[in-house]
């Protein structure tokens, strides 16, 4: 893949593009120190966005959640997501309260969500869940096909 992700209409910032990066190296640091993604969808004519635990694995990302889930539900089918990671670097306050921002860095991925039904691939993504949250959890830890 290409060091640079490709911009379309889409993914274009509008506002200050100057600000905006498009490298991948950037967009993996930023999916890679973050812990919690926002995935939006669309159900029955009604948009969300709910918050979960995220994992990056080469290009993609795994959002975790339950199977009888809304979210799941619906992002099976192939169902077109947003999933947005936000990193608050800090506040930014002003004498003025309308001058009062933050600075941050986040990520917006676009694409169709499928569920993971391939063994060795769920346990790939429960592997880079367990090392997101705790490095060196997963040696510590009983394996999923532990008896308890």
């Amino acid at each position: 893949m290409p060091e640079n992700v490709a911009m379309s209409d889409r993914t274009r910032i509008v506002r200050e593009p100057q600000r905006a990066v498009y490298d991948r190296e950037t967009i993996y640091k930023i999916l890679d120190e973050g812990f919690v993604c926002h995935v939006g969808f669309t159900a029955d004519e009604q948009a969300f966005v709910i918050p979960t635990m995220y994992a990056r694995v080469g290009d993609a990302i795994y959002f975790h959640g339950s199977a009888a889930s809304r979210m799941l539900r619906g992002v099976g089918g192939g169902l077109n997501v947003c999933v947005t990671v936000t990193l608050t670097d800090g506040l930014v306050l002003a004498r003025s309260v309308f001058n009062h921002s933050m600075n941050y860095r986040s990520v917006a991925a676009l694409g169709n969500a499928a569920i993971v039904d391939e063994p060795g691939e769920k346990l790939a993504a429960l592997h880079a869940f367990t090392e997101k949250i705790l490095p060196g959890r997963w040696n510590d830890a009983r394996q999923p096909n532990e008896k308890n």
